[in-house]
């Protein structure tokens, strides 16, 4: 497989190895009793911040194109993205960077997914 696809650079790498092993019909283990240590985190600001959703926003994408029916998972995945971002700012008050969010959703539908 070779590892995670450094193209989506954060947000979306783990869930994309995932699918990409269980396409191969590759095993996936879920191991309870884990525990993770993320080292570093906070590099892009976190998620609402105008870098973190621009990335958010065009992984996803990005992700729904190449593991789902490109189009229709496309135009599905960004109404929820959408959907849920407007969520956060009127629920829950979130400052949302909606230029970037928009950008990101732009790019993830006019470019590819490199390896």
């Amino acid at each position: 497989l070779g590892g995670f696809r450094s193209s989506y650079f954060m947000y979306f790498e783990d869930a994309d190895l995932c699918a990409r092993l269980l396409e191969r019909r590759e095993s996936l283990w879920l191991v309870p009793k884990s525990v993770v240590y993320h080292r570093g985190g906070g590099a892009g600001g976190g998620i609402w911040s105008p870098f973190g959703a621009f990335h958010y926003a065009r992984n996803r994408v990005w992700f729904a194109r190449a593991h789902g029916w490109p189009f229709f998972s496309a135009l599905s995945t960004i109404a929820v993205h959408l959907g849920w971002s407007l969520r956060q700012q009127v629920i829950c008050r979130r400052e949302i960077p909606w230029r970037s969010v928009v950008r990101g959703v732009l790019r993830g539908v006019s470019t590819s997914l490199e390896s």
